[in-house]
């Protein structure tokens, strides 16, 4: 069956190819010694149209019938141009690209006399800014493919099986390695001074054709104009070559210039000063006079901070437009992936390659002129719709206004100025890309057309393989008799869980693992907690249903608990989401303060009990939503009925008991007040939360709003009350403002801040179970959230007044570890976090008590774990009131956040 399809697969697309009608030049490209040259930029010399070479030196340019002028530039090659006219077929020209012979002229570096190398980077430093700044608006075509494959998989037992193994090997065999393939094709839009929007297409995923590429052709360019660029694979910028402190970071060697076409190009290599740097490695082209980027041959090696490749090569090919300005004709990152971590290897390589073509210096960024552009086969959003109703009436004002001042041009000019400006701001807000449903469902005849980079040979057999394949497991008949095999039920199961699923109906229903739902404390015992889940999804529109029931059994306490949580995803574009809860079922006072896991180990090792529960009856509904861009709202009512438990005394001996060591009360204060904890209490409870992300970009794919990080920071208003009906007792409203935000600090590291002040009002019936609690983890093995407390003691600082809470962390990157000779190959980096608290009482002290604490850690141990060594401060706290103690010194081990 699956060579059938194969078969049909290849003789369709032979019948397309054979069919389609196109017209321009094509060949291959090779070096001196007959070997391909792959990514090799070809452009018309007018600089409207280019493409370049595949992986094999084969390329093709798409062109009408006339009379061209084709220029043909490698980096490190002499630079051809051949004239070529095309009547009605396509033309084959195949070259042969010769090496350039740099001149190195005899220089004498004297006191008096600089190091030419130094002198022309210091040239293309004074016109950095001018060539950053140089067009105000533009737009461009952009073909990007990405390819990725891999050598070497190798996973140990514990984490796959060997048929799970055998297969991905079977897999990795048939596919040649490759185990992504896509392209995309989209039109890039770009205002000064950093407005930016990107509109896909087309899209094309190997073996997935429903599938959307996730290539974004603003994120890869890299601009070596600006100071500080950038990449995605790690964790610190890197400074350009051209910076304006590049000589601090860079030396530099000259290594001759050439005449390309007329024009004097300098060869100048970059050699970093700090090897561990995030520096750049290579080449950089230097026109003469103008001072301009030409090329760039870059590499950046695994030392300089890469965390999971272990080098990445960056080829920048600039081409002449109109007026002379240069601009980027392709791009392409090449990389190689090893992975090495307990037991797991992992070996690839692969590339990003881009193609930018048709440049428009004076584009308008409105509704009409994008669907200009894409051929009138631009889809809207709904947003965007009511965009262009709002630019249609600008429109009709505008012609009324040329009607009303026909001899008064200056007014007619600076009407239109305007509208440009309402068109363009619209046009920008928010979303930077848009990738409507529609990009994936072009045929074969448009991309051949359209496509600039002819296919290898090796990626055209994975079209075709993974294409039919798809078709194949995409039946019914396939899907029934892979999930009747995958549904069988195994010993295994009974303690890692059992999924039966039907993937075409989309559906699964799934039980939890035995193990994770093993836990002990001490008002329980030995716990047990299986659910079941039942699942309904829609992979491709994103909206998914889930009614998850568990019950609980303590064999201490002897008592059954159950949850019933339903939970609906209607939409994720507009956040449409909604909960109903119902449950009788323990809880921790503060939910969350521990894993279940952690205090199990604590309590059976070290007869420690850290987790406070109490017993609970809910009713809960939530609804959450995006009101409009950046502003969501979120609404919950429920009902509760609480009551306090005290420790088990029948607990079996399967603890370490130490003679000197009892366990604590489940008391989660030291006090005994029925007013501020009662043994029973009922409460209705409303909430409203608004939160805020200011200046919100995102990326729009069908049925899908993907937000984006931004420099700016994410407000949170939360609203809470109780209302004293259906027998509750609880009679208070609480309001919290909180901000937050991740952001990069240059080349210094990533700062993370959260400040929450908040207080509650008209309080005069409120309990424990209500008050305002504190994320801290003060234990040896800590909670892995960046931003919380690790040395605060658990309801230490619970209050029902006013309080103020404060974090600030900063992550060093790889600033100050790559500096030490001992610790410059580890990824591990120092972080360093300042909190602070006020609360103007608490349970402890009736008196304002201010708590600060300062950690210094080092992240990403062995990649994946962190410690931390913690020192905190007090007042009004164990020196007055006596009521408690904690040691001020502390280390904390947990995983990477």
């Amino acid at each position: 069956m699956k060579s059938l399809f194969f078969f049909l697969s290849i003789f369709f697309a032979f019948l397309t190819t054979a069919f389609a009608q196109k017209t321009g030049v094509q060949g291959k490209v090779v070096d001196e010694n007959r070997e391909p040259l792959p990514f090799l930029t070809i452009y018309l010399e007018d600089g409207t149209q280019s493409t370049t070479t595949n992986a094999n030196g084969d390329y093709f340019l798409a062109l009408p019938k006339g009379e061209y002028q084709i220029i043909f530039r490698f980096v490190g090659y002499e630079t051809v141009s051949k004239t070529v006219e095309i009547n009605q077929e396509v033309v084959t020209l195949d070259l042969e690209m010769k090496p350039v012979s740099f001149l190195l002229k005899e220089v004498e570096i004297t006191p008096d006399k600089e190091n030419p190398a130094y002198a022309i980077i210091r040239q293309a430093q004074r016109k950095r800014t001018f060539y950053r700044d140089e067009l105000k608006a533009y737009s461009f075509k952009s073909y990007i493919k990405c390819i990725q494959k891999l050598d070497e998989f190798d996973v140990p037992r514990l984490f796959i099986g060997k048929k799970e193994q055998d297969e991905i090997k079977r897999q990795m065999k048939e596919n040649k390695g490759i185990v992504y393939l896509s392209e995309s094709i989209s039109r890039c839009y770009f205002k000064a001074p950093n407005s930016k929007k990107e509109v896909m297409i087309a899209s094309k995923v190997s073996g997935n054709s429903n599938g959307f590429s996730w290539n974004s052709t603003t994120d890869m360019l890299l601009n070596l104009y600006e100071n500080q660029q950038n990449i995605q694979v790690a964790p610190r910028p890197f400074v350009s070559p051209i910076a304006q402190n590049a000589f601090s970071h860079y030396e530099y060697r000259y290594l001759g210039e050439t005449n390309d076409r007329g024009r004097l190009v300098h060869k100048i290599e970059v050699l970093p000063k700090n090897k561990y740097g995030a520096l750049y490695s290579g080449e950089i082209f230097i026109q003469d006079s103008t001072w301009r980027i030409h090329s760039v041959n870059l590499l950046v090696k695994k030392e300089a901070g890469l965390e999971y490749l272990e080098y990445v090569k960056i080829k920048q090919v600039f081409v002449p437009l109109a007026g002379d300005i240069w601009q980027l004709g392709t791009q392409v990152f090449d990389f190689r992936l090893d992975v090495g971590m307990m037991g797991v290897k992992v070996k690839g390589n692969g590339s990003y390659a881009g193609s930018f073509s048709e440049y428009n210096l004076e584009p308008r960024f409105t509704q009409n002129s994008l669907k200009k552009d894409l051929g009138n086969k631009y889809i809207p959003t709904k947003s965007a719709k009511a965009k262009t109703k709002k630019v249609a009436s600008r429109q009709q004002t505008q012609k009324q206004s040329n009607k009303d001042l026909k001899t008064n041009q200056k007014e007619i000019v600076k009407k239109e100025d305007e509208i440009d400006k309402k068109e363009a701001k619209a046009f920008f807000k928010g979303e930077t890309m848009l990738i409507p449903d529609s990009v994936n469902k072009k045929t074969e005849a448009f991309w051949l057309e359209q496509r600039p980079v002819p296919l290898t040979a090796e990626e055209k057999e994975d079209y075709v393989r993974k294409d039919s394949i798809e078709l194949v497991v995409n039946s019914k008949a396939y899907l029934d008799s892979t999930d009747k095999v995958n549904n069988r039920f195994k010993f295994n199961s009974l303690l890692f869980g059992y999924t039966y699923q039907n993937r075409h109906k989309k559906y699964r229903l799934s039980t939890s693992s035995l193990i994770n739902g093993l836990s002990f404390n001490t008002v329980e015992g030995w716990v047990v907690n299986p659910s079941i889940n039942l699942v309904k999804y829609d992979n491709e529109k994103y909206r998914y249903h889930s009614n998850l029931f568990s019950v609980r059994y303590g064999f201490s306490s002897k008592k059954w608990y159950y949850t019933f949580n339903h939970f609906t995803t209607f939409d994720l574009v507009k956040r449409r989401q909604f909960r109903f809860i119902a449950q009788r079922d323990i809880n921790q006072f503060h939910v969350g303060a521990i894993q279940p896991f952690i205090n199990t180990l604590y309590t059976i090792f070290a007869e420690e009990n850290y987790i406070k529960l109490y017993e609970r009856d809910l009713i809960h509904f939530a609804y959450n939503q995006e009101l409009f861009n950046g502003v969501s709202i979120y609404l919950a009512g429920q009902w509760e009925n609480r009551r306090t438990l005290q420790n088990a005394t029948n607990l079996p001996k399967t603890y370490i008991d130490y003679e000197h060591k009892i366990f604590d009360t489940n008391n989660p204060i030291p006090i005994e007040d029925p007013n501020v904890l009662p043994t029973q209490s009922k409460a209705v409870l409303l909430s409203a939360n608004l939160r805020v992300r200011l200046k919100q970009t995102y990326l729009m794919r069908p049925y899908q709003k993907v937000v984006l990080e931004t420099p700016y920071p994410t407000l949170y208003l939360r609203y809470q009350m109780g209302v004293p009906i259906l027998g509750a007792s609880s009679n208070f409203h609480r309001i919290t403002l909180e901000i937050n935000d991740q952001t990069k600090v240059g080349r210094i590291g990533n700062l993370q801040y959260l400040f929450k002040a908040g207080t509650f009002l008209q309080a005069q019936n409120l309990t424990f179970f209500d008050y305002q609690h504190f994320d801290t983890s003060p234990i040896l093995l800590a909670r892995s959230e960046n931003l919380l407390f690790l040395n605060l003691p658990y309801y230490a600082h619970s209050t029902n007044g006013n309080f103020v809470e404060g974090h600030l962390e900063h992550d060093f990157g790889g600033f100050l570890m790559k500096k030490l000779p001992l610790f410059r190959k580890t990824t591990a980096t120092f972080v360093i976090k300042g909190s602070y608290l006020y609360t103007s009482q608490n349970t402890q002290v009736s008196k304002p008590v201010h708590y600060a604490e300062i950690s210094f850690g080092v992240t990403k141990i062995l990649k994946t774990l962190r410690l931390d060594l913690v020192h905190s401060w007090k007042s009004n706290w164990a020196t007055q009131e006596g009521i408690y103690y904690q040691n001020p010194w502390g280390l904390r081990l947990r995983f990477n956040n």
